[in-house]
């Protein structure tokens, strides 16, 4: 395990510790858990009292080995048959916040690319576009093909748009991570960012953290953005507040009615963060 030493983000000393999948210690997760053995067994979150950055230590290793044979092998979708962007609630609204505050983007990386919803909205406007995904799984090699998206190669730069729709949660060194993408944009290109907003209220409940290793909020991305120089930014809270997306009779995360929220409007109790940065 890892000894913290101070805060990654604000250099804080004092930290507390949360149960990792059983923030509330009840005994329905915890039975749950004790016969679901994987890396992200056992865990606990450690938040810093002063910014509210939270993180739990898993090796990169582990991690990456996760995502390429794991993570999308859980999931429900069909990669083979997946024709879902359209609808895509997610992609929708972020193509709807994001459309006039880019320059027009010739060319543009998704991380942790998936089924990339976003990028194919986007090249649904431009059809000039160019999409390259991060993708660690092999999974989408044939949607890849059949989408005319390239898989990205270590290199690759001059970006108009880098894309991370809830990744920068799942990546150890988020600071450094962000860096180098920074590095990989074209002068006056951009960086979308959306992660889970893990304020007081999120911690309060019993929402499920795997496979999560960041846990963010609103002062921990001020304290990344200054600590990077990223001068041209903005930050927003927005969606549904967590307790909206809780089931209280069962005690558990309930998110069957997620997009029927407002994520158009801010909301300083959301779920969701946001942040545009700009080179």
């Amino acid at each position: 395990m890892q000894k913290i030493i101070s805060c990654s983000m604000c250099n804080g000393k004092e930290f507390i510790k949360i149960r990792y999948n059983n923030h509330l210690n009840k005994l329905k997760p915890k039975i749950k858990y004790l016969f679901q053995k994987n890396i992200f067994s056992n865990k606990k979150i450690i938040v810093c009292k002063k910014c509210g950055y939270g993180n739990t230590y898993i090796d990169k290793a582990k991690l990456d080995d996760y995502y390429k044979s794991l993570y999308w092998n859980l999931r429900s979708e069909e990669t083979e048959n997946y024709n879902g962007y359209k609808t895509h609630g997610r992609g929708i609204y972020q193509l709807k916040y994001v459309i006039n505050k880019i320059k027009s983007p010739k060319k543009i990386l998704e991380i942790g690319g998936g089924f990339c919803d976003f990028s194919l909205l986007l090249r649904d406007k431009n059809q000039d576009l160019k999409i390259y995904s991060d993708e660690l799984s092999s999974n989408f090699k044939n949607y890849y093909y059949r989408n005319n998206i390239e898989l990205y190669q270590k290199g690759q730069s001059g970006f108009d748009h880098i894309h991370l729709s809830h990744v920068l949660e799942h990546i150890n060194n988020p600071q450094n991570y962000l860096n180098n993408l920074f590095s990989l944009l074209k002068n006056n290109g951009s960086i979308y960012v959306e992660v889970p907003n893990t304020n007081k209220d999120y911690y309060d409940l019993n929402f499920i953290d795997e496979p999560h290793v960041n846990f963010f909020n609103k002062p921990a991305f001020q304290y990344l953005l200054k600590k990077n120089n990223f001068n041209r930014s903005e930050i927003e809270i927005f969606g549904p507040s967590w307790d909206k997306l809780y089931n209280f009779d069962l005690g558990v995360q309930s998110f069957s009615d997620f997009y029927k929220n407002d994520f158009d409007n801010k909301n300083n109790n959301g779920c969701l963060i946001r942040l545009l940065i700009y080179k």
